[in-house]
This record gives C-alpha cells, sequence and structure tokens, in this order.
C-alpha cells in the first residue's frame, strides 16, 4: 500500500514523496524497522549510590551558525534532579507499554551508572566536544539555512539496535575509522548485550540515544496518528529501562520517533509532551537504505545510496545518516567502512546528538 509522508529539502521546502509500498509484508520479523514500519525512502529525508551532585554544563561544539537550543531545553549535562536524573529507579505510572520482553524490573533505588557515563548525559566526556543537542540538530535538519557556514558535520545514526553482534561490529568500524555515531535504542534489547560492550562504546565517544520501549506502531500510532499519550509512556519506559542498566544518571535529550517524525500525522502534541521532558526529536536527512524493501544488495550500493541521498537533501553542510544494527543488517556492517571513509574524505567532522 501507498505511504506519503515529508520531505525537508535544502532549502527548507516541504514535499510529499510516496513510496510504492509498506514494509510490512515480507520482512524479517527480526528487522524491527523494516518489519513494522512504512519504507524509509532514499528522499526522506538518558554513580554511586547516591544521586549525583548537580554540575555545570560541559562546554559544546562551538556552532557558527548562532543556532542554540531553545528555551527550557538541555544544552549540556543535566543537574542532577531535573527529568528524573540521578533519581532511584521505579516504573512509571502508566501502563507498561506493549512489548515481546518480559517487564521491566525496576531496581527501585538509585543505580550506580556504568563505566564511562558522564552523567546527566547520554555519552562519555570523550564526546563534549561533538556532541550536540537535539534540539540544535533538529533546527540544523528543519531549517538548513540556520547551519554552520564553516564546516561540515555528520551524524552517523543506528537504529533498532543494540544486538552483540552487529552494534559490536558496527564499533569495531568506527574504532577503525576515527569515527563515532549515535545508538537510537530499542531500550529492552540492552537487557541482550553485556554492559563491557555498552562502555566501550561510550569510553569511545559515541552516544546512547532513545528509539522506543514498545516500537509498536500500533500502539504509538493508530491509524498513523500519533497518539501523544502512548508516545510519551513509550519514552518514559524506555528510559526507565535505560536507567536500570546504564545507571540513574542517564538522560538522552535525542529521540527518533519508529518510523521517523516524517512518516505519520499529528504529532503536535507528542512532540510537546517530549518537550516538556527536555527531549526533541531527530530524524534524518541521508541513509543507507538497509531498512528499504528494495535495498541495496551490495557494499557498493551503500555507499552510493548515502551519497545519492545526500545530493537529494542538497549536498547540506549537516548530514544525519539512516542506519540499522539490529539482527541481520550484515551488509550494512560489511559496508560502513567504505561509507566512513568517504565521509572523512568529503571532509565531514563526526558529531554525536546528544
Amino acid at each position: 500500500m501507498a505511504f506519503a509522508f515529508r520531505r525537508k529539502t535544502m532549502a527548507g521546502a516541504v514535499v510529499l514523496v510516496t513510496t510504492v509500498s509498506m514494509a510490512i509484508a515480507g520482512c524479517a520479523t527480526n528487522d524491527p524497522e523494516s518489519a513494522n514500519s512504512p519504507s524509509k525512502s532514499a528522499a526522506s529525508a538518558a554513580q554511586s549510590s547516591k544521586a549525583p551532585a548537580s554540575k555545570s554544563p560541559a562546554a559544546k561544539p562551538s556552532v557558527s551558525s548562532g543556532a542554540s537550543a531553545p528555551a527550557g531545553m538541555p544544552s549540556g549535562p543535566v543537574p542532577a534532579g531535573k527529568y528524573g536524573v540521578g533519581a532511584a529507579v521505579t516504573k512509571p505510572d502508566c501502563t507498561e507499554p506493549p512489548s515481546s520482553y518480559s517487564s521491566l524490573k525496576a531496581p527501585g533505588t538509585v543505580v550506580k551508572d556504568i563505566d564511562g557515563l558522564e552523567p546527566g548525559t547520554n555519552h562519555g566526556t570523550a564526546a563534549d566536544k561533538y556532541a550536540y543537542p537535539a534540539a540544535v540538530v533538529n533546527q540544523w535538519l528543519k531549517k538548513p539555512s540556520t547551519q554552520p557556514k564553516n564546516k561540515k558535520i555528520v551524524f552517523v545514526t543506528f537504529d533498532d539496535g543494540p544486538t552483540t553482534k552487529f552494534t559490536g561490529e558496527q564499533l569495531d568500524n568506527l574504532e577503525k575509522a576515527g569515527a563515532r555515531a549515535t545508538f537510537f535504542m530499542i531500550a529492552p534489547q540492552l537487557r541482550d548485550v553485556n554492559k563491557e560492550m555498552l562502555s566501550r562504546s561510550l569510553k569511545m565517544g559515541n552516544a546512547l540515544a532513545v528509539h522506543s520501549y514498545s516500537h509498536d506502531y500500533n500502539y504509538l500510532y493508530p491509524g498513523h496518528a500519533a497518539n501523544a499519550k502512548h508516545i510519551s509512556c513509550d519514552w518514559d519506559w524506555a528510559t526507565a529501562q535505560s536507567r536500570a542498566i546504564l545507571g540513574s544518571s542517564y538522560f538522552s535529550s535525542a529521540f527518533r520517533y519508529p518510523g521517523g517524525h516524517m512518516s505519520w500525522t499529528k504529532l503536535s502534541q507528542a512532540d510537546q509532551a517530549l518537550a516538556k521532558r527536555g527531549v526533541a526529536w531527530i530524524d534524518w536527512n541521508a541513509m543507507s537504505g538497509d531498512a528499504d524493501v528494495q535495498r541495496p544488495k551490495t557494499v557498493d550500493g551503500y555507499l552510493k545510496m548515502v551519497k545519492k541521498t545526500i545530493n537529494e537533501s542538497g549536498d547540506p553542510n549537516v548530514v544525519v545518516i539512516l542506519n540499522h544494527d539490529t539482527d541481520g543488517k550484515q551488509m550494512t556492517a560489511e559496508a560502513m567502512p567504505s561509507i566512513l571513509k568517504w565521509l572523512k574524505s568529503e571532509g565531514y567532522e563526526f558529531g554525536v546528538i546528544s
């Protein structure tokens, strides 16, 4: 069935792009992003047993365009006590969203932060120099005229992990290339990987952001229209689950709607509910095509798709690339070294979304 969604061009205009099919039928059940979601067209373009003390925001990257996080949105490490940072991890008040995983086991106590996590952020101190607030990156995507004029920044992103095999392979790729990325996680899957891998990712300078708790489109977007109560509840549970693993001081202002913000309708109330939590949504303006029904079949095909979609977005100075690190994404892992090498050759700096 055809599905229309919005695309932002470099000039900031909105155009409608219609995908040929929905990626529901015939998709692998271990591929959440393609199994439950509309095809992502190439054109689519959250230490100790005590709460940590409040700390001043770390110096953030220089933004020559003058773009800054909107008032009330985080622009650095979030102080203890705000948005639940440093508090005991408990189950949210709303009903648990549907999930194929067993129910969250909330400890009801403050959880010690995982090694490598900077309190009040979704990354480690290594990333302070190139971690950009989600609200700023969102603004850059929506209004390309606000993007930095004197530098090119790429945000390599991965959805639907973590998984031991494919997240691990992408960490190897990033380390070898001297690059970094933002991982948008399905929170219950954190239970499936060891903390050593998560700590490694943080120490390497990557960011661990929120994607979903349920990743259930019928729950989040009944009739393709956003249910604000369910979306905010899903975020609450995802953050609680993330803190149960990563530590009570974890906070991510970056959130990616399952399927992408561009794919759904009536999102304003959900956006507002997230903003009250200090959260901004992030889409993308380029992609490797690894969630498309007719995805590339070769390493070169994945690189060509990245180049093609950057070009279709008007060769912007800020690029956010959609990829996946869930089960079955072997070709994405094999193609990433070539993609990272090409991005470096084009003069892009690698940033992460905080």
